[in-house]
């Protein structure tokens, strides 16, 4: 669609508003379901739009249209959207005029593979999982798109920047009778279809090998126990309890348990966790966010002090920080928002075997199967996809349905100590606000150790 971004800010600010910016946004992608070796759904899509958003009277005026819309109406309406608040007190971050066109490379880039050859892969792929003895079934999605964004605004900024994220998931179930159980696994990342290769398809076999073992699994003994989590583990727990909890917004508002704790120690010296959107390949990766601010690294837990939080320019004049690229969108048709990226914890100095060895009794987990957390009150409870029993410092039995629960703050301060390799986790998808916005995400870290893990099973 045709709309001239330039003149749109020109006209908001001769109207009136202390600050402009447009988005304009165009993604095209496919999608393909398959279950078993057969395909049920292939869509390709294509979506164009434009964002524009005023800051006038102290208020956001936000409007977002796929049609075609002279500039001027859609700034008046923008406009008129900011005045229905009265006495606003909204103010934004100095940020320095930023001019560049950034796209992240791609090897394959996705639109010039047939779609008879992606087709194959998936089969490939469904054969090989479906060829370990008791998977009953497996359904498995493939998505890949290409996101081209300009953002300009009253300041003297215009960025342009295209992603392409390519991804495929597998839900795995495996049977024994009236015994079943389920196993997800992903792969993909800000990369092209060059992210499915060989390795993917011997890792859904894998996956596959572990989800019939669970059919034969114990469950867990119920108590306070020394827990190890994977890095796929960590990496969750890390965004969902630790990631949330430093987004500037629910901090302001009163919604974190992080609120009026930064330069307090909130973890052992062990514990350092990072957000880092520049992280090649990984799926949550972008060189600039969705108010034109470029990409960077936040430090957000150093040594086990809290020292940084996630921002966006708004949350950061009101909390006195620097804005630090922070906001996201999940389209054209939703503002900007206080969002993760990829969100990780830091190494440590320790092998897996060190990190087991005195362990008398204990649980290693791996992978997750959801779970829940109140970044108000602190809280969190989680479920994995898979474990072990640690008995002297060796791995036994395996076990399913466990679940652990506890305090943020006080699982912190557990932690004992963690691998030096730090991994990428699955890629994942974080819901967020109204609708909720849903976005692209990576997680990961070490293996972990808390030294004491309230566990529940069946």
């Amino acid at each position: 669609m045709e709309f001239d971004g330039e003149r749109a800010v020109r006209a908001a600010m001769d109207a009136g508003a202390t600050f402009c910016d447009v988005r304009m946004e165009r993604t095209e992608g496919l999608t393909i379901e398959m279950r078993d070796r057969t395909v049920s759904r292939a869509v390709h899509g294509r979506r164009e739009g434009v964002a524009v958003r005023v800051l006038a009277g102290g208020a956001w005026g936000f409007l977002s249209t796929n049609v075609a819309l002279d500039e001027g109406e859609a700034v008046e309406i923008a406009l008129a959207n900011a005045r229905i608040v009265p006495g606003g007190d909204t103010a934004i971050a100095d940020a320095e005029p930023e001019t560049s066109d950034v796209e992240l490379p791609v090897k394959v880039a996705p639109r010039d593979v047939p779609i008879d050859e992606k087709v194959s892969f998936l089969a490939d792929l469904a054969d090989h999982i479906l060829g370990v003895m008791h998977i009953g079934s497996v359904d498995i999605t493939y998505d890949d798109g290409t996101r081209d964004v300009r953002v300009l605004n009253s300041e003297g900024s215009d960025v342009r920047s295209r992603v392409t994220r390519t991804m495929a998931q597998a839900n795995i179930a495996a049977r024994d009778g009236s015994n079943m159980v389920g196993y997800r696994f992903r792969v993909g990342g800000t990369r092209g279809f060059e992210v499915l290769d060989d390795a993917v398809l011997a890792a859904g076999e894998v996956y596959a090998l572990r989800a019939a073992a669970l059919l034969t699994a114990q469950h867990p003994p119920s108590g306070a126990f020394t827990m190890v989590t994977d890095p796929e583990l960590t990496g969750v727990f890390i965004h969902e309890a630790i990631g949330h909890a430093v987004e500037s917004d629910l901090v302001a508002t009163g919604g974190s348990i992080l609120e009026g704790r930064l330069g307090e120690r909130i973890g052992t010296e062990e514990v350092n966790v990072f957000d880092d959107p520049t992280i090649p390949g990984a799926f949550g990766s972008f060189p600039f966010d969705d108010e034109g601010m470029p990409a960077r690294r936040k430090e957000l837990i150093v040594g086990g002090v809290l020292r940084d939080l996630i921002t966006g320019r708004e949350t950061a004049r009101r909390l006195g920080l620097g804005a630090n690229g922070g906001t996201r969108a999940m389209d054209y048709g939703s503002r900007p928002i206080v969002r993760m990226s990829n969100t990780l914890m830091g190494g440590g100095d320790m092998t897996l075997e060190e990190l087991l060895d005195g362990v008398r009794t204990g649980i290693l987990a791996r992978g997750t199967r959801g779970g829940t957390v109140d970044t108000e009150k602190g809280t969190f409870q989680f479920s994995a996809s898979e474990a072990q029993l640690i008995e002297r410092g060796e791995l036994t039995r395996p076990l399913r349905d466990v679940s652990f629960a506890g305090d943020v703050l006080g699982t912190l301060r557990l932690v004992e100590g963690m691998t030096r390799e730090v991994e990428m986790g699955q890629p994942g998808f974080c819901g967020k606000g109204a609708g909720p916005q849903i976005v692209p995400v990576g997680d990961g870290g070490p293996y972990v150790r808390f030294s004491r893990m309230v566990i529940g099973g069946r």
